[in-house]
């Protein structure tokens, strides 16, 4: 997603988490023949339209987002000890 490429991954685990289903990428069954007809039929048009929502969900994984995350919910639980 990074590179605002489309994900096709597997309805399961992470990639529940990290893929947005049309929007980022496709979550699809873990079956062969699912992963062959999306890999065939996305349109060149579809993919370019996913490309912007790639870059902005990849942006949500950053490292410098995750520690700006942990320095809000430590802030919010001093100020919560601090009443």
């Amino acid at each position: 997603m990074a590179s605002g490429k489309p994900v096709i991954a597997v309805n399961e685990g992470g990639y529940k988490e990290t893929v947005v289903d049309t929007k980022t990428g496709w979550l699809l069954p873990l079956d062969k023949d699912e992963f062959r007809h999306k890999i065939e039929s996305a349109s060149k048009q579809e993919l370019r339209d996913m490309r912007e929502e790639c870059f902005e969900q990849a942006k949500k994984f950053d490292e410098e987002h995750f520690y700006n995350q942990m320095e809000n919910k430590v802030e919010e639980l001093s100020d919560q000890s601090d009443r």
